[in-house]
């Protein structure tokens, strides 16, 4: 979110001969002309709120992402609040559980992920996400120092990388990976091609089945920071089918609640709200990718 930058010039060519089309080139000019002056202001007001000024503070410190991320969570989080009661350990009996949904906000997932550690620390919790996107406190002075601010102990979490094949090195993006955009932290440049970032998203997602089939949590965006009620994608149900039959896994939905806008227009650190609905177990029936897909989404809105 910084400084806005207008469109490129779509101005109509006008070939010779085509008379009475004047007209036409210069709406297009003029349309163009406002919808960049336009940006441009919008832009610049963004950059100059006063959350925007707590983000360049931040950004100024050039942090990695995860010290980044850790350190807006302390700026931008005034509590968490916990809706709902996902499974004991115990009422798991052993079985895992695969929590979804999706996070609007970055800095909401990070309140999951410290929930659900703090809920099952003899669990291993595997998060299909971004690499380096969550804060991770592994030493007691840390966890001293973040007294009476957001503490993100999450030392039971690993995160299981997935990009954007169309953000490889082969595939070039003028805009690059944007990482938090909500928030304007950072900014990630991949370098690895699109079949090596097809190959590790593989591998993360056999990591998810192993862990669900040793009794662990795995959280899964299947819109990524897109409404629920978007396209899913498919990673949630190979992981689910990939687990062995008798060890299938409880399904958890959850959704987060952080009001960006205000944070952002006051500079003022907000609450976030994380929310399950009811676990449950699916139907023992022979399930295709998609249809286990269709099932999935139109079973979450209904468990909360």
């Amino acid at each position: 979110m910084g400084e806005g930058t207008g469109p490129e010039d779509q101005t109509t060519r006008i070939a010779p001969g085509e008379a009475g089309r004047n007209e036409i080139d210069g709406t297009h000019t003029l349309f163009n002309s406002v919808r960049f002056l336009l940006g441009k202001a919008v832009g610049n007001a963004v950059y100059h709120l006063p959350g925007m000024r707590m983000v360049r503070k931040i950004q100024a410190q050039q942090l990695s992402p995860t010290e980044a991320i850790h350190k807006a969570c302390e700026v931008f989080f005034s509590s968490i609040s916990v809706i709902g009661k996902p499974p004991t350990t115990e009422e798991l009996k052993g079985r895992g559980l695969l929590v979804h949904g999706d996070h609007r906000d970055l800095l909401g997932a990070a309140a999951l992920i410290q929930d659900l550690s703090r809920r099952y620390p003899d669990k291993k919790i595997g998060v299909v996400a971004i690499q380096g996107l969550f804060p991770i406190q592994t030493t007691q002075e840390e966890q001293d120092a973040s007294e009476g601010a957001v503490s993100n102990n999450v030392e039971n979490v690993e995160i299981l990388e997935v990009l954007p094949t169309s953000f490889g090195s082969d595939r070039p993006n003028k805009h690059g990976l944007r990482v938090g955009s909500n928030v304007g932290m950072f900014r990630m440049e991949l370098d690895e091609k699109a079949e090596e970032l097809r190959k590790t998203n593989d591998q993360s997602l056999a990591r998810a089945v192993e862990l669900l089939n040793e009794g662990n949590i795995v959280v899964i965006f299947p819109t990524a920071a897109a409404p629920i009620t978007s396209p899913w994608n498919d990673g949630i149900a190979e992981i689910y089918l990939g687990v062995d039959s008798d060890k299938r896994p409880l399904l958890l939905p959850m959704r987060t609640f952080y009001n960006t806008a205000e944070a952002m227009i006051t500079g003022r650190p907000q609450p976030v709200v994380v929310q399950y609905g009811s676990a449950y177990k699916l139907p023992a029936t022979e399930w295709s990718n998609s249809d286990l897909l269709a099932y999935l989404k139109a079973k979450f809105a209904r468990r909360f």
